[in-house]
């Protein structure tokens, strides 16, 4: 089975409403100005990468979108918990992840990866 192939468009379109949805999630989920500028730089050096690695080829949009998405739903539903790591952090305590969050994360990257490696395959 082959993916529908879609207008360069439509994939820029992905890209920017799905960093838009990272921005808006992770922005009002870190406590402290620093933090937030951090999750502010990580979608331009994203994008960066893959304009750098692959000199901006049409198969990389589809990864970008789904990269940034991934990582959303790798925590939607663990704001609380990741919240109280991050401050865990913060106060110099060893705050590590639960399993949970670290499980529900790379099932997120995998199967995220999967769809943006099925549909950048359309460019091969």
């Amino acid at each position: 089975m082959h993916p529908p192939s879609f207008p360069l468009y439509v994939w820029w379109t992905f890209n920017v409403v799905s960093t838009v949805v990272f921005l808006v999630f992770f922005v009002t989920l870190m406590p402290t100005r620093a933090y937030k500028i951090q999750v502010c730089v990580a979608p331009v050096m994203m994008m960066l990468f893959g304009v750098l690695a692959a000199s901006g080829a049409p198969e990389m949009y589809p990864l970008y979108g789904t990269a940034v998405l991934a990582l959303v739903l790798g925590v939607v539903g663990r704001r609380r918990e990741l919240l109280k790591v991050i401050q865990g952090q913060e106060n110099g305590e060893d705050a590590k992840p639960p399993a949970g969050l670290g499980i529900q994360l790379a099932l997120s990257l995998i199967v995220m990866g999967g769809i943006g490696l099925w549909f950048s395959s359309t460019a091969w």
